[in-house]
């Protein structure tokens, strides 16, 4: 007997669904990895531009407590590889992601793929608050609880979750 028909007989099948484990590896500074931003700099190519839509990046600032003219990826390239590196803009100065500190760049990943996801996907998020300010923790608690895509389950050394 075939086990489809003596054991899982009857077994609705599971709409399938996008899974992100989202870790310390989500954002790593450029300049602690061989990335080509970093040392090929000289040698890259821009590519198309990838605009963050004003509540996104509204999102990021309101978590960081920091305004932001703006904020996109900037597509780079070097022979076969390919990249993006996030840039800011605040106060009239623009930066890229090799300018910014940990906690900044994380959450500008973060909040990214969490609204550029499909919809129903699963996320497990290691320690979301790792390198931000208390407040700054705060604000990322207070996002992850609103935010309408399911969220299972972080990890959270601090809080003890």
């Amino acid at each position: 007997m075939a086990r489809s028909v003596k054991e899982w007989s009857g077994y609705k099948r599971q709409p399938e669904r996008s899974c992100y484990y989202i870790g310390f590896t989500i954002y790593i500074p450029k300049v602690e990895q061989r990335d080509l931003s970093m040392y090929r700099g000289a040698e890259i190519q821009l590519a198309a531009k990838r605009a963050i839509p004003d509540d996104v990046k509204d999102r990021v600032g309101r978590i960081l407590g920091q305004p932001y003219q703006a904020l996109h990826f900037q597509g780079i390239t070097h022979g076969q590889r390919k990249g993006e590196l996030g840039i800011a803009s605040r106060f009239g100065a623009q930066y890229s992601e090799n300018n910014m500190g940990f906690g900044e760049g994380r959450s500008l990943y973060l909040v990214d793929l969490l609204e550029n996801s499909p919809e129903q996907s699963l996320f497990v998020i290691e320690e979301p608050e790792t390198s931000l300010h208390e407040n700054a923790q705060f604000e990322l608690g207070k996002y992850l609880l609103v935010k309408p895509r399911e969220i299972i389950h972080t990890f959270c050394e601090e809080l003890g979750v």
